[in-house]
C-alpha cells in the first residue's frame, strides 16, 4: 500500500515539476480524476496514521506492563522489614 502511494505521489511530483513556471491548462475531466486520486491517497494516509497510532499505544502498553511486572517482582523479592522473627497479623477489628 505504501509503495503504491509513494509511487503515485512521485508521479504527480514529476508531472508538476516538469511544468514548473509554465501556464498549465487542465481539462475538467483530468481535474476530476486528480481529485479522486487525491481523495484515495488521503484515505490511505489516514489509515496508515491510525495504524501507527495503534501500534504506538500497543508498545506503550507493553512497556507499562513490563514496568509493573518489574516493580511487582522487586516488591515480592525484597527482604521483609520485620525479620526479627515476629509474625504480623492484620487486625480487622473483628471480635471472635
Amino acid at each position: 500500500m505504501t509503495a503504491a502511494l509513494s509511487h503515485k505521489l512521485k508521479e504527480l511530483e514529476d508531472y508538476f515539476n516538469a511544468r514548473r513556471g509554465m501556464t498549465v491548462q487542465v481539462p475538467s475531466k483530468q481535474v476530476a480524476a486528480l481529485s479522486d486520486q487525491l481523495a484515495i491517497m488521503v484515505r490511505i494516509v489516514q489509515s496508515m496514521e491510525a495504524e501507527l497510532e495503534a501500534f504506538r499505544l500497543l508498545e506503550a502498553d507493553r512497556a507499562g506492563r513490563r514496568f509493573m511486572e518489574h516493580e511487582a517482582s522487586e516488591a515480592l523479592t525484597a527482604p521483609m522489614a520485620h525479620s526479627d522473627g515476629k509474625v504480623l497479623r492484620p487486625d480487622f477489628r473483628r471480635k471472635s
